[in-house]
């Protein structure tokens, strides 16, 4: 896999090859029992397709290699298959369309925070209408103030933004991924 690639699982740490697990179990175990045995299924293998190898194409050749496996070793291979599932669908299966409404969701309450947000500071500015006139009467011009505001503005925008991206405690909640 390339080296971007993260498992969603988080207690995956370490990748290896069935070869080398084979090899060793042979040298190990003899008769054919334990890993070696051929009648040991359940192994969930996670790949990458080659470029410009379909999904279908893919899923042909692997029940090509059943069929032969099942030919080749009856009593061990009989009436088994493989069945290629992408990891997206995996993952996430049926419940896909219950998460994109929870997206939308949670993009609306984003967005009524937002509006929220907006509404406070344009009462904050209507509540500073004195404070602006007197600036007015003092000679500020109408550049200087709209940068005073866009630099309040600012500062309270990237100190709520560090906040939110502010890393927890791992230990004080069961929300954390990392």
């Amino acid at each position: 896999m390339p080296p971007s690639f993260r498992f969603p699982a988080p207690d995956v740490e370490l990748w290896g090859s069935l070869a080398s697990i084979y090899s060793i179990g042979s040298k190990v175990l003899s008769g054919g029992t334990g890993i070696n045995s051929r009648s040991l299924r359940g192994y969930r293998v996670v790949g990458r397709l080659q470029d410009g190898v379909s999904q279908e194409q893919a899923q042909a050749e692997m029940s090509t290699i059943a069929e032969r496996l099942a030919k080749d070793y009856p009593d061990s291979n009989a009436g088994t298959g493989v069945v290629l599932v992408s990891l997206r669908t995996q993952m996430i299966g049926d419940y896909q369309r219950p998460l994109v409404v929870l997206l939308v969701a949670v993009g609306f309450i984003l967005l009524i925070a937002c509006a929220n947000v907006a509404n406070l500071m344009m009462a904050r500015t209507a509540a500073r209408d004195r404070e602006i006139a007197i600036r007015r009467a003092m000679g500020a011009g109408q550049w200087r103030l709209i940068r005073q505001m866009l630099t309040e503005s600012v500062l309270l925008s990237t100190t709520g933004g560090l906040l939110g991206f502010a890393p927890c405690d791992l230990g004080a909640c069961s929300y954390c991924l990392v």
